[in-house]
């Protein structure tokens, strides 16, 4: 029978901070062995715990992934936005128009994202509105995020600003009632 050596180390705490263009606030705390173990963890928050709004709105939520370590501090970045289901399941009526479209689109910055949108239209279109819609919600998307750098296009997204680009010149062609970013997820 062999007998396995159990290493006593010390865990200590680190800090889990958020990006640099969110002000490096804390958004948590976790206990690891070592430095290593901690890099590439994913913290799961809500925007309004990221951007400090001062709103209660709980619908978006924030996957920030830890990059480096600096003595007990671990440094963030944001890989992936998403609304939640719920929310979703909420607003999709049964007499109502839905597109869903998936890009994968380039930011300012060169950074590889893939975006998710959901348009909601009053009432329910024909086939060739639709895909007239979806045509031109994907250059728009396009136009839009190639404008940006990651890190403000994430911000932005949280805002509302960037749903309100994409929407634009939509409303000649049907009622839009909603354009929504489901997810930005960093490639």
């Amino acid at each position: 029978m062999t007998v396995k050596k159990v290493s006593k180390k010390k865990k200590n705490w680190y800090t889990i901070l958020s990006p640099k263009e969110y002000g490096e606030t804390e958004v948590g705390k976790t206990l690891s062995k070592d430095d290593k173990s901690i890099i590439n963890r994913i913290v799961e928050v809500t925007a309004d715990e990221l951007v400090k709004k001062g709103s209660k709105d709980q619908k978006v939520k924030v996957k920030l992934r830890v990059e480096s370590i600096k003595e007990t501090k671990a440094h963030t970045h944001v890989q992936e936005l998403k609304l939640s289901d719920s929310y979703l399941s909420r607003l999709v009526k049964k007499k109502s128009g839905k597109i869903d479209a998936v890009m994968t689109l380039r930011t300012q910055d060169d950074k590889k994202i893939k975006l998710k949108v959901l348009l909601l239209t009053k009432s329910k279109l024909p086939r060739t509105k639709k895909a007239l819609i979806k045509k031109m919600l994907e250059e728009n998307s396009s136009n839009v995020v190639s404008d940006y750098k990651y890190a403000q296009l994430v911000y932005e997204t949280i805002l509302g600003k960037i749903q309100k680009a994409v929407k634009k010149d939509l409303h000649k062609i049907a009622v839009i009632r909603k354009v929504l970013i489901t997810k930005v997820r960093l490639l």
